[in-house]
């Protein structure tokens, strides 16, 4: 074989995997799929009631009973129970007051203050963070409250309020993403928002505003 017919072999090797390639790449695997419309359906809940709040936000309202935490596999089949009376334990926590700010940031950038209660190595780091953002993505240039939840140090996990798996909405008046105001001025008038984050051993744990 002459080396131009081993150079022309060669480049229609090539153009062949490139195809190949491209190919599996725009093709979904089925895996992908399922989990894409898993994901879907765990977001969108039919809600029982929609309203708009006087900031011009859209809250849907769903069965407390039906929350996205629920449809996580470790909490299938329960349900949520109110305690009464004195709790018999101790409480682990935190709380503070932070400064509120409404920065101007760009669209790749945020800004907060938050309160952070962290513990692991950095393989198995584990930290809950809540206080106020302003991030496009999330807050649309906003202050709001939010908090932020990883298990493994942000490798596989990581996300922002009711996102997170686990994540239960009791209260029906400070809803994650509720938006904070007024907020501070540079040699004006400053305000401050509280916010605690307790666990009632030996499950789960509370976040206050």
């Amino acid at each position: 074989m002459s080396f131009s017919e081993k150079l022309l072999l060669l480049f229609f090797s090539a153009v062949a995997l490139i195809l190949v390639v491209e190919s599996h790449r725009k093709t979904p695997l089925k895996e992908e799929e399922n989990e894409l419309e898993r994901l879907l359906k765990y977001i969108n809940k039919p809600a029982i009631k929609s309203f708009q709040t006087e900031h011009g936000d859209i809250l849907d309202c769903i069965d407390i009973q039906k929350q996205l935490a629920f449809d996580h596999p470790l909490l299938k089949n329960h349900s949520i129970q109110f305690a009464v009376g004195e709790y018999k334990y101790y409480h682990y926590g935190a709380k503070g007051n932070l400064n509120l700010w409404e920065p101007e940031v760009s669209p790749t950038q945020f800004s907060s203050a938050s309160m952070l209660i962290a513990g692991g190595s950095n393989e198995q780091f584990q930290a809950i963070r809540a206080g106020w953002i302003v991030y496009q993505w999330l807050t649309k240039n906003q202050s709001r409250l939010f908090t932020y939840w990883t298990a493994d140090g942000f490798t596989k996990t990581g996300c922002y309020n009711t996102l997170c798996p686990g994540f239960v909405q009791v209260s029906t008046k400070l809803p994650l993403g509720l938006l904070l105001q007024p907020v501070s001025r540079y040699g004006g008038q400053q305000y401050e928002v509280n916010v605690s984050i307790y666990q009632v051993l030996p499950v789960f744990y509370k976040l206050f505003t």
